[in-house]
């Protein structure tokens, strides 16, 4: 279990850390007066695509990495506390679609 969890808790924070990097980057090309109408709607386009995933991950992140704490022992909570936040991750990604 606890070794899905820490799959679970690294994969989601590199897909929020690239996915982020990812819009981040698209949005300087769309400013940029120098190209072409069409490379900046590819560059919105790519943007907007990668900006869904990151805000999906942060939730995840959030609540993989206190149920890991919960069940490393560096939180001393009872589970009903774990559930909670999972009820709130799942409230996030709702809110975020």
């Amino acid at each position: 279990m606890i070794a899905a969890l820490k799959l679970l808790h690294l994969l989601c924070f590199v897909y929020w850390l690239g996915g982020d990097l990812g819009t981040f980057y698209s949005a300087g090309l769309v400013v940029k007066r120098e190209l072409s109408p069409e490379a900046r709607v590819t560059a919105a386009r790519i943007m907007a695509a990668t900006d869904l995933a990151p805000r999906i991950a942060m939730p995840l992140t959030v609540a993989s990495g206190f149920h890991l704490a919960v069940l490393s022992g560096f939180l001393a909570l009872p589970m009903a506390a774990v559930g909670a936040a999972w009820a709130l991750c799942v409230a996030w990604v709702a809110t975020v679609l």
